[in-house]
C-alpha cells in the first residue's frame, strides 16, 4: 500500500508537468500530495513549475489579446472599405 503511494521524482515531477495539459485522476493527485509533503525538492520543483506556468499563461494571454486586436482592427478596415464602395 505505501509503496503505491510513494512516487520517484522522476514520477512526482512528470504528474507536475501533466496537470498543466490535463486533469489528473483522484488517486495521481493523492500520489503527487504524499511526495511533495514528504520531498523539499520536489516542492521546491513545484512551486518554480508554477510560477514558469504563470508566465507562460500570461504570455500566451497577450499574444492572444494582440491577435484579436489586430484581427478586429483589419476587419473593422474590410467593412469600412466595403461600405464606401457600396455608397
Amino acid at each position: 500500500m505505501i509503496r503505491k503511494l510513494m512516487l520517484s521524482c522522476r514520477d512526482a515531477t512528470a504528474l507536475m508537468e501533466k496537470r498543466y495539459r490535463e486533469e489528473i485522476s483522484f488517486a495521481e493527485r493523492i500520489q503527487l500530495a504524499v511526495h511533495v509533503t514528504l520531498c523539499a525538492a520536489c516542492r521546491r520543483y513545484q512551486k518554480q513549475s508554477a510560477w514558469l506556468e504563470g508566465i507562460f499563461r500570461s504570455r500566451d494571454q497577450q499574444i492572444m489579446e494582440e491577435e484579436v486586436d489586430q484581427q478586429a482592427g483589419e476587419l473593422e478596415e474590410k467593412i469600412l472599405r466595403q461600405l464606401e464602395e457600396n455608397e
